[in-house]
């Protein structure tokens, strides 16, 4: 039954605008597999595998408590129980060298679209807080300029929105977007919603990179930002989550305080710089539509 349930989420999973990203972003990865190798190595696992995998994380697992660092009694600290990590970042950034466009048929009405630029990240509260400003100004919530005007607007999607991710020093900003390509019920479904979504994608950019942001947009972002924060931290697994990536992830068991503080800090003249920074690079436009969309759009997979 676990067989059964992981192919279905490898094979949904390549059909997935988004199956693209590692292998185009990280070319330098060994580990990259085809659906056909992932499922051929689930099909031979066998239940030794797993528990032979179980036992080696007990033996190889740190267990982390949640504690105040000021808190810690002497006597431990003493002991040597609460050291420094040394984990440091691994370099994987490299640049793309030009613009990539990948496409997938898929037998569906929607256009599934993702457009996701590389940049060399700063994993600094200081310079984190100004990417999660622009990233929800962008595209974070529902106030944001892409669902605004993508959504809102021209009516293009349900949904539409940007996030941010990271890979050792590469930060990675995709903007997504599903829209409606054939419906006979709907004379507005078109495969010109692709283009729609894509040219609406570089209107927004090009608009974040040139133009101030209004002080209402930076002071709304700056609220919908540490009010994440802070409902996750009001859950018990979002503390230890947090915790384990300040200290393990981060090498700083404050650097949630520190990320509050700074994004307080954040003004409307660094939001207009990292969207400098991070659009400055090529892109990666994944589609997966129909046939007939690709056609209407001499896109071929």
């Amino acid at each position: 039954e676990a067989k059964k349930q992981l192919a279905h989420e490898i094979i949904e999973k390549n059909k997935s605008p988004l199956s693209y990203l590692e292998a185009v972003m990280f070319p330098q990865l060994k580990t990259v597999s085809t659906q056909e190798e992932e499922l051929k190595a689930l099909n031979e696992a066998q239940l030794g595998d797993v528990l032979g995998l179980m036992e080696y994380i007990k033996q190889n697992s740190s267990l982390y408590f949640c504690w105040n660092k000021d808190d810690i009694p002497y006597e431990l600290n003493n002991l040597g129980l609460f050291k420094t990590s040394s984990n440091k970042d691994f370099h994987t950034y490299i640049p793309l060298e030009k613009d990539v466009i990948k496409t997938q048929v898929e037998n569906s009405g929607q256009a599934k679209i993702i457009q996701a630029f590389k940049f060399k990240q700063d994993k600094s509260p200081k310079e984190v807080a100004k990417l999660k400003v622009l990233n929800s100004i962008l595209g974070g919530q529902q106030s944001s300029r892409l669902f605004t005007d993508l959504r809102e607007t021209q009516k293009l999607a349900y949904s539409t929105h940007s996030n941010i991710d990271n890979f050792g020093n590469t930060g990675l900003m995709i903007l997504s977007i599903g829209t409606t390509t054939d419906n006979s019920q709907d004379p507005g479904a078109t495969s010109e919603n692709v283009t729609k979504s894509l040219e609406g994608f570089k209107k927004n950019i090009e608009k974040i990179k040139t133009q101030p942001v209004s002080e209402e947009e930076l002071k709304t972002a700056k609220l919908t930002i540490k009010s994440n924060i802070l409902n996750m931290l009001d859950t018990n697994s979002g503390k230890i989550n947090k915790f384990i990536d300040d200290v393990a992830y981060l090498n700083d068991l404050n650097y949630t305080n520190k990320l509050l503080k700074e994004i307080d800090n954040v003004t409307i003249e660094d939001v207009q710089k990292t969207a400098n920074k991070v659009f400055e690079g090529h892109s990666l436009t994944s589609i997966v539509a129909s046939e007939k969309t690709l056609k209407e759009l001499n896109l071929q997979p």
